[in-house]
C-alpha cells in the first residue's frame, strides 16, 4: 500500500478509513460508494486505479486536486481524499436519493414531477453549474480556481436530500476548461451528450447546458428524448434542426428548452442566465433574460460593425488609446439628467463603455441610486464587472441603495467580486439591514475569500439586526477552520449575537466543541 498522495482533511487516516468502510450503497461512473460505520451522514467512494483508461485516471487526478477546494451548496463537498497503489478513496456527504430515482418513482406511480419541483431542481442545478463554469472563482484561501466542465451530467449524478429540497452535483467526468488532451468520449453518457460532443468530441461549458436541457425534458415527460433514433449524429444535427418539444406541456419549460436544446453552443443559455431565470417570478424573468440576450447580441453586432472606425478615431498620435474619462452617459447619470440620458440611450451612445475604474454607466446609476437610469440601462449593461469584480448590484448594496438593488437582483444576484464577496456581504458590511433582508434568501451560505459568511461578517461588525435576519439562513455554517458564527460571537464577547445564535442547536453544538478544544 502506497503513501497517501492527497489528503484534504486531518480527520481520517488511511487505516481508520479502511476500517470504517461499511456496506455498498451504490455505483458511480468510477467506482462503488460505501457507507461509513462511524457516520450516517457521510459515504466513501472507492475507485479502482488498475484498469482505468489513462484519460479516466487523468480526470480522476484532476478531480482529486481541484474539487476539495470548491465550496458551493449545490456541489458535493469532498471532505477527504486518500490514494493507495490500487484505489482512490473519496469521503463526501451522503445523499439518500438521486434525480434518476425521483424520476423513476414518479413513472412507477403514473405521475410526473410537478412544474414547481422541476424549476426548484433546475434553479439549484443552474446555480451549481454557474459556480463550476465561472473562471474567476476562488477557494477559501483566495487562490484561483479554474472554470470546470462536468461533461457527464445526468440524473444519476444529481443527488437529492431526504426532504427533496436540496440537490448537489456529483460524479464529475471533469475537465478544466481549455484542457483538450483528455478523451472523455468513453466516459460521457451519449443520451445526454451535446451535438458538438458526439460529432467532434468538443467540450465547452455550453456542453453541460445541453445536458441540462435533456434532463429537464426527462423530468417533464418521464422519458429521455431520442433525438437520434438510431441514426448518426452528423446526419441528424444538421443546419435547421430544431428539438421536437410537442410533449412539453408547460410553456415556461418549453421556452427554456428552446434556448438550451439548440445546435450552436453560443446560442444556448448560460448557467448564470438559467439561474437568474428561475430565481423569481418565472415568466417575467425568463422573458427578461431572453430580452437582455437579444439586446446584447444586437449591441455586439453594432459594435463589431463599427469597431475599426471607432478604434482608429480613438488612437492618439502615438498609436495608443488616450484616457477618455467618463462617457456622456455616465456624466448624465451623475448630474441626474434623465432626459439627456434617454436621448443618449435612444442614440445608442457607447453602451458597455467603462471609466478608469472599469465601471459602466449602469454601475454608476446603481451607486447613485438613480432608479430611472438603472431601468433604462439594465437590459443593455447587465452582468458586467468593474476592475475589482463588482457588479452593478454590488455597487447598489455597497451604497445602501435599496430600490436599485431590488431592480438589479432580478438579473445579477449570486455573483462574487475578486475578494469572493457577494452583494449580501457588502450590504452586511454597510449595516444596510433592509438590503440584507432582501438578499439573504438568494445569496446565503456562501463564503468570501477569507472563509467568512455574511452572518459571520454581521457578528464581527456588531450589526445585531443583520445577525437576527441571517441566522435563520446561515445557522451552522462554518468557516474554513470549522468555526461557526457563534464561535466568533463568543470570542468577541458579543452578547446580543450570542443570545440570538444560541437559539440554534447547529450553532451551539459546533461552537461549544470548538471553544472546548
Amino acid at each position: 500500500m502506497s503513501d497517501i498522495e492527497h489528503d484534504s482533511s486531518e480527520t481520517y487516516s488511511l487505516d481508520s478509513l479502511l476500517k470504517d468502510i461499511g456496506h455498498p450503497i451504490g455505483e458511480g461512473s468510477y467506482g462503488t460508494v460505501y457507507s461509513l460505520k462511524s457516520s450516517p451522514h457521510k459515504v466513501v467512494k472507492e475507485t479502482p486505479i488498475r484498469g482505468l483508461r489513462p484519460s479516466a485516471l487523468t480526470a480522476l487526478e484532476i478531480e482529486s486536486r481541484v474539487l476539495p477546494r470548491m465550496e458551493h451548496p449545490n456541489i458535493v463537498k469532498y471532505e477527504a481524499i486518500k490514494r493507495t497503489d490500487q484505489f482512490f478513496f473519496i469521503v463526501m456527504k451522503y445523499y439518500p436519493k438521486s434525480l434518476d430515482q425521483l424520476i423513476r418513482t414518479a413513472i412507477r406511480s403514473n405521475e410526473s414531477l410537478s412544474t414547481e419541483k422541476i424549476f426548484m431542481i433546475v434553479n439549484q442545478l443552474a446555480s451549481g453549474l454557474a459556480y463550476l463554469h465561472n473562471p474567476d472563482k476562488m477557494d477559501s484561501t483566495g487562490q484561483p480556481l479554474p472554470a470546470i466542465i462536468h461533461r457527464d451530467l445526468k440524473p444519476t449524478n444529481i443527488l437529492i436530500n431526504n426532504e427533496e429540497t436540496e440537490i448537489a452535483i456529483a460524479d464529475f467526468g471533469l475537465c478544466i476548461e481549455g484542457v483538450s488532451n483528455i478523451n472523455m468520449s468513453s466516459i460521457a453518457t451519449p443520451c445526454y451528450s451535446s451535438p458538438e460532443a458526439l460529432i467532434s468530441k468538443t467540450y465547452v461549458t455550453a456542453t453541460d447546458m445541453w445536458s441540462v436541457g435533456v434532463i429537464i425534458y426527462e423530468m417533464a415527460t418521464g422519458r429521455r428524448p431520442d433525438f437520434l433514433a438510431g441514426r448518426c449524429p452528423d446526419k441528424v444535427f444538421t443546419k435547421g434542426w430544431k428539438a421536437p418539444l410537442s410533449n412539453i406541456q408547460n410553456p415556461d419549460l418549453r421556452l427554456v428548452l428552446e434556448h438550451l436544446l439548440v445546435l450552436d453552443p453560443l446560442e444556448r443559455l448560460t448557467a448564470e442566465e438559467l439561474f437568474q431565470m428561475t430565481c423569481f417570478d418565472r415568466r417575467t424573468h425568463i422573458l427578461s433574460v431572453l430580452k437582455i440576450r437579444e439586446l446584447q447580441d444586437a449591441i455586439s453586432h453594432d459594435l463589431a460593425s463599427t469597431k475599426s472606425v471607432i478604434g482608429t478615431s480613438m488612437l492618439d498620435e502615438g498609436g495608443s488609446l488616450p484616457f477618455t474619462g467618463e462617457t456622456p452617459l455616465m456624466d448624465s447619470i451623475r448630474r441626474g439628467d434623465i432626459d439627456e440620458l434617454r436621448k443618449l440611450v435612444e442614440n445608442s451612445q457607447r453602451f458597455g463603455a467603462r471609466n478608469a475604474s472599469g465601471m459602466t454607466a449602469l454601475m454608476i446609476a446603481a451607486e447613485c441610486g438613480n432608479l430611472d437610469a438603472v431601468r433604462l440601462l439594465l437590459p443593455l449593461e447587465a452582468n458586467k464587472r468593474c476592475n475589482c469584480g463588482r457588479t452593478a448590484l454590488m455597487y447598489a448594496a455597497k451604497n445602501s441603495q435599496l430600490e436599485t438593488a431590488r431592480e438589479l437582483m432580478t438579473v445579477e444576484v449570486g455573483k462574487r467580486n475578486k475578494s469572493g464577496k457577494t452583494a449580501l456581504m457588502l450590504a452586511t458590511e454597510e449595516g444596510a439591514v433592509e438590503l440584507v433582508a432582501l438578499l439573504a434568501k438568494y445569496e446565503c451560505n456562501l463564503r468570501n475569500a477569507s472563509g467568512l459568511t455574511a452572518l459571520m461578517i454581521a457578528v464581527k461588525k456588531r450589526i445585531t439586526e443583520a445577525v437576527e435576519i441571517l441566522a435563520e439562513y446561515e445557522k451552522g455554517v462554518t468557516d474554513k477552520a470549522g468555526k461557526t458564527a457563534l464561535s466568533y460571537a463568543i470570542k468577541l464577547r458579543q452578547e446580543p449575537a450570542i443570545e440570538i445564535l444560541s437559539r440554534y442547536p447547529e450553532e451551539h453544538v459546533s461552537a461549544s466543541s470548538k471553544q472546548n478544544t
